[in-house]
């Protein structure tokens, strides 16, 4: 414990595996209460179908405020969601998704830019605990929504088609930046803070993430 600095619950498939999470850290933090340890923060990761939505079927917008107010009935300091080991095109998805519900906005440090904004009162915003988004896509070829490790007979193979340009151009710099496309269209989502690559995003993956980020000053 005293080595750690923060959890991640990563790779959740349902919302309830997240709740178990945070009574877990709860009733850890009420044991140890005595002996005045920290309470280190928490990530949750969730793992998406091709729709963009969590592996339940719940969709990201309906998942995010019932984390945050479960943490925070229980006093867990939850900083971030983040979307893990699924097709970049899942996490695109679920992006545009909390791009367009502006209801949960308010509860995001770096909400993605829209033109139709809903206006949230100061005195609300003050007493809503926020989170960060983040993502980490996997290189796997879609996984059947059926799916199951006791069926499986070989490694899921890789795709082609992602490699670590293609990974940036393609997907994480739209998820990075904040802007609006020619003719209204939207080309970018915006509100990510942490990104990074699952099974199959290597090193040199990374290495042009970093190149591109620190080139254009992000």
């Amino acid at each position: 414990y005293p080595y750690i600095d923060i959890y991640l619950a990563e790779t959740m498939s349902i919302s309830e595996e997240a709740f178990q999470v945070i009574d877990a850290l709860s009733l850890f933090y009420q044991d140890h209460n005595q002996r005045e340890l920290p309470k280190h923060p928490l990530l949750v990761s969730f793992t998406l179908r091709s729709d963009g939505k969590v592996r339940s079927g719940e969709s990201v917008p309906e998942v995010i405020p019932k984390l945050i107010h479960r943490a925070n009935e229980k006093k867990v300091e939850l900083i971030g969601v983040l979307f893990n080991c699924c097709e970049p095109e899942a996490v695109t998805k679920a992006l545009q998704e909390i791009r367009t519900c502006t209801q949960i906005h308010h509860h995001l440090y770096h909400p993605p830019h829209h033109k139709n904004d809903c206006t949230t009162q100061e005195s609300e915003l003050t007493t809503l605990p926020k989170i960060f988004l983040g993502a980490y896509a996997n290189r796997l070829t879609p996984v059947h929504e059926e799916w199951t490790l006791e069926s499986s007979e070989e490694a899921q193979a890789m795709r082609e088609d992602l490699l670590p340009d293609e990974y940036w151009e393609k997907f994480v710099s739209r998820w990075h930046e904040n802007e609006d496309g020619k003719n209204g269209e939207t080309t970018a989502f915006g509100g990510i803070s942490l990104i990074g690559g699952c099974c199959g995003i290597g090193p040199s993956h990374i290495a042009v993430l970093n190149k591109k980020l620190n080139s254009n000053n992000k």
